[in-house]
């Protein structure tokens, strides 16, 4: 999820757009030990694991200079499978996300880049996508896609043109899959986490959560918040399959829980949105689905500018505060301060105010943020309607999976 866009009738596209707008993380930054073999290897298990990378298939990877180190393992992991690889650098011409380089991207995505280019036939697509209509006619030039790209202010247009490409082009393949890692590091990659193990989890929680119509979170910090869950579907972002689009690393379970419904306290002790994490743990009072106040569980301490972009964020718009999601993380990740990784670290939720449709099932707030609150050790309840004949079951307890 971007933060801060205005997407306009493109939706949130949850999974995809997850990155900070004004900041990056370039491989120079990054003082770990992911590199060489090791790397190759972190991006060898993802495209195995993850995205079912197979012999002969056609993969772009489209990144730019920061992110080179990580775009070049993944290169020599899909050759090594057998994969045909094109590298597509957006530094090296100047253009990035301007209208020039934005047709060159789309150049190498499909032949009929000429329909994603042109405003009336773009809009036209990306509806159909969203009622879920079927395409005729449209090919890619790829059979995958990575995405390895810093967000930068005033590159969003361009950056959804060429998701909501790949995106148009898994639906109208059905075979077309991308695996999306705004703000991805190289420690991600090497943290190598177990997909299958992951992908059994979170069938396990799928099928908890099936039925349910509440969903009450605590702490022993203090979070007690209860949600209504009813009728809304969860999803799982673990294998990225044929036709699919998410975010790499992948790893979670979410729902769109009934945005005027719940109400409690949140006290959040691991990062929010994209900024670092939380230097001291936040509370967050909800009414009937909205933010009324948040300010620090320790009355003594004072950090005005973290508090104040928080407040600023869930106050974008007369929707930015309400209810969007409540999600589970299933990687073994630690917190980091980067929502891409953050809000997948096993043994934490999150919960996030603002945009949830039209990509999460039943989602009705189409606020132009989506912010996430990561709370760590929590321990979640499922309740079940009365007539279900089912007791409550607790799935998790502080952080640790029961089932």
């Amino acid at each position: 999820m971007n933060y801060g866009l205005s997407l306009g009738p493109l939706g949130s596209m949850r999974s995809v757009y997850y990155a900070p707008e004004a900041s990056s993380t370039s491989s120079d930054q990054i003082t770990g030990l992911c590199q060489g073999e090791q790397l190759a290897e972190g991006a060898r298990m993802y495209l195995e694991g993850m995205m079912g990378l197979k012999s002969g298939e056609r993969v772009l990877i489209t990144y730019d200079t920061p992110n080179q180190e990580t775009a070049l393992a993944f290169e020599r992991a899909a050759k090594q499978k057998g994969a045909l690889v094109t590298m597509y650098n957006i530094d090296l011409n100047g253009n990035r996300f301007n209208e020039a380089g934005v047709k060159s991207i789309l150049g190498n995505i499909t032949p009929q880049a000429a329909s994603f280019l042109d405003k009336k036939s773009f809009d036209a697509l990306s509806t159909k996508a969203e009622k879920g209509e079927p395409f005729s006619g449209l090919q890619s030039k790829q059979d995958v896609f990575l995405n390895f790209i810093d967000m930068r202010p005033g590159e969003s247009a361009g950056r959804i043109k060429m998701v909501m490409a790949e995106i148009i082009l898994g639906k109208a393949t059905g075979t077309v899959r991308t695996g999306h890692g705004p703000g991805i590091t190289r420690e991600m990659v090497c943290l190598k986490p177990d997909f299958n193990a992951m992908e059994i989890n979170a069938n396990k929680l799928l099928e908890l959560l099936k039925g349910a119509d509440k969903v009450r979170i605590t702490t022993a910090k203090g979070t007690d918040v209860e949600l209504a869950i009813s009728g809304r579907t969860p999803l799982k972002d673990v294998m990225i399959g044929p036709g699919i689009v998410g975010n790499l690393p992948s790893g979670e379970v979410y729902m769109a829980p009934h945005e005027t419904k719940g109400s409690g306290v949140l006290i959040v002790d691991g990062s929010i949105g994209d900024q670092i994490i939380v230097p001291s743990p936040m509370k967050v009072v909800i009414e009937n689905g909205k933010v009324i106040s948040t300010g620090w569980l320790d009355p003594a301490f004072s950090d005005p500018k973290y508090l104040e972009e928080t407040q600023s964020r869930l106050k974008t718009d007369d929707q930015a505060g309400i209810l969007g999601e409540f999600g589970i993380g299933l990687a073994p990740f630690p917190i980091i301060g980067n929502m891409l990784q953050d809000e997948k670290s096993v043994g934490s939720i999150h919960i996030a105010f603002g945009n949830n449709s039209p990509d999460y099932p039943g989602g009705q707030n189409t606020s132009t943020d989506h912010s996430d609150f990561v709370i760590q050790k929590a321990t979640v309840v499922l309740s079940y309607p009365k007539e279900s004949g089912k007791a409550p079951v607790t799935i998790m307890s502080n952080g640790q999976f029961l089932f």
